[in-house]
C-alpha cells in the first residue's frame, strides 16, 4: 500500500471528509455497546466509501487495501458489501489521507523451530520441530511427522497423543493464531518465543496430571476387592 498523498477532487475531498466522521461516530458508538446504532452507521459509511472507491478507480486511482483485509473480508473492494465493516472503512480513510501503512513482510516462511515438551510416559521431554509452510506447518518428533493444517492437525495431535501427552483443548486453535501473527510480520524470535510458550503450556498440563493413588501405573484396581 502507498504512503503518498492521494489527489482527489473537490467532491472526492468532501466524501472523504464525511466518511471519516462517519466512521470516527461509529467507534464511538460502538465503545458505548449501541451495537444497532453502529451497524446503521456503517452501512452508511459502506454506501459513501463504496462510492468513493469506484470512482477512484474509474479514474484510475483505485484504492489499496492490506492483502490481509482483502483476504479476510472474502470478496474484492470493488464489492458493495465489502464495506460494511470498520476495519476496512478504516483501511480506506487511511489510504485517502496517504496514512496507509505497507503490508506487513512474512519473515519466517519455511524456517524451522525446535521446542521441547514434557512427556511422563518415557520420563524425559520430546523434541518437536515446526517448519513455518505457504499453508499451514510441518511438525515432526521422534515418531511422526509431515504437513498440517495451521492449527497444527494431524502430526502435531498424534504425537501427543501415541505418547499420552496431556494438553490444552483449545492448543489447535492457539497455535493457528501464532500462524496468522508470523504471517503478518513476527519475526523469527518472536515466532520462537510463541512456539516456546505454547510448549511450555502443553508441559504444564501434562505434569500437572494426577499420578497418584488410583492414577499412579498400577494403581487402579478393582473396587469390589
Amino acid at each position: 500500500m502507498s504512503n503518498r498523498s492521494v489527489e482527489l477532487t473537490q467532491q472526492q475531498r468532501k466524501q472523504r471528509k464525511v466518511l471519516k466522521a462517519l466512521v470516527a461516530e461509529a467507534w464511538d458508538v460502538l465503545s458505548k455497546h449501541d451495537f444497532s446504532a453502529a451497524k446503521r452507521i456503517v452501512g452508511r459509511a459502506a454506501t459513501v466509501a463504496h462510492g468513493l472507491h469506484m470512482d477512484l478507480a474509474r479514474a484510475g486511482n483505485e484504492p489499496q487495501h492490506h492483502a490481509y483485509m482483502i483476504k479476510n473480508r472474502g470478496m474484492p473492494p470493488s464489492e458493495p458489501e465489502f464495506y460494511r465493516h470498520l476495519h476496512p472503512l478504516d483501511d480506506l480513510v487511511a489510504w485517502l489521507y496517504g496514512r496507509a501503512k505497507k503490508d506487513p513482510i512474512d519473515q519466517t516462511l519455511g524456517l524451522t523451530f525446535m521446542v521441547e515438551i514434557a512427556c511422563r510416559r518415557w520420563r524425559h521431554p520430546d523434541v518437536y520441530t515446526f517448519e513455518r509452510t505457504q499453508d499451514g506447518w510441518n511438525i515432526s518428533a521422534v515418531g511422526i511427522g509431515g504437513r498440517c493444517d495451521r492449527s497444527g492437525h494431524p502430526y502435531l495431535f498424534k504425537n501427543l497423543h501415541q505418547d499420552y501427552i496431556e494438553h490444552p483443548s483449545s492448543l489447535g486453535s492457539w497455535l493457528e493464531r501464532l500462524w496468522g501473527m508470523a504471517e503478518n510480520g513476527l519475526s523469527p524470535r518472536r515466532l520462537d518465543r510463541g512456539l516456546q510458550d505454547l510448549a511450555k503450556w502443553i508441559s504444564t498440563v501434562e505434569c500437572s496430571a494426577p499420578t497418584r493413588g488410583i492414577w499412579k501405573p498400577g494403581g487402579i484396581r478393582d473396587p469390589s476387592r
